[in-house]
Order: C-alpha cells, then sequence, then structure tokens
C-alpha cells in the first residue's frame, strides 16, 4: 500500500502531473499567512513569539530556568543602516554576480553556427554544375 511507502508524498506529486512537491521554505514563502507574515504587525508578533518559544526550548532541553527579556524598540532607516554595518548609500549589489556569461557564450556559439552554415549555403550555391539560381 501506499501508505507503507516512504516515499509515498514524492512518489504521489510524481504520478500526478498537477500536483508539485514543495520545500517547507516555498511553501511558507508562497503562503506567508499561514506562517504569520502576512502583514507587519502580525510579522513583529510571530518573530518575537518564535524567539521567545526557541529560547524556552533551549532552557528546557538544559534543564535550567529560563531568562526571557524582550525589547522592542522602533529603530530608523539610518540607525539599522549603522547598527548592521551600512554606512551612508553604500550600494551593496555586486552588477557582476548577475551578468549571464553562460548565456552570451550560448548566443556566440549560436551565431557562429549560423555564419558558417550561411558560408556553407553560399558555396554551394557557386559550385559548378549547381542548377539552383539563388
Amino acid at each position: 500500500s501506499e501508505l507503507g511507502n516512504a516515499h509515498s508524498s514524492r512518489n504521489a506529486v510524481g504520478s500526478d502531473p498537477r500536483l508539485k512537491f514543495k520545500s517547507p521554505a516555498e511553501f511558507f514563502a508562497e503562503n506567508k499567512n499561514i506562517a504569520g507574515f502576512d502583514n507587519a504587525g502580525k510579522s513583529l508578533y510571530t518573530t518575537i513569539r518564535e524567539l521567545v518559544e526557541n529560547a524556552l526550548d533551549a532552557a528546557e532541553a538544559v534543564p535550567v530556568l529560563p531568562e526571557v527579556e524582550v525589547k522592542v524598540e522602533q529603530l530608523s532607516e539610518e540607525r539599522f543602516n549603522a547598527m548592521v554595518g551600512i554606512s551612508g548609500r553604500a550600494n551593496r549589489v555586486d552588477v557582476s554576480l548577475y551578468k549571464d556569461t553562460a548565456a552570451e557564450a550560448e548566443a556566440a556559439k549560436r551565431m557562429e553556427g549560423k555564419r558558417k552554415r550561411a558560408l556553407k549555403s553560399k558555396k554551394a550555391l557557386r559550385a559548378p554544375g549547381n542548377t539552383k539560381e539563388g
């Protein structure tokens, strides 16, 4: 039976083209409301709750009474950037990382192939005994 199969969810997905396997990260990125991140207020609440739950779980794992302190402070963008080490209007995007050299190489290869085929066609048209008009 499919219930006894350890890979049943993946097999079921593979057998029906309408179904697609998604990692938990992909699922929650597409369904932010389920994870509690569908608006700013709920996101803040969910983040704080998760941090507190993780602290409590860690304290429970090493049988120690937890000491959890939560401080929520609104920061300006400038102050936040200073705290994380971004000064001024630093451009942190390395444009060279987005250069698609593989596609450029493929395009050059295709163009070279077209050029060679065009030359070959011209030579075939000029060959003696060729009755084609071109």
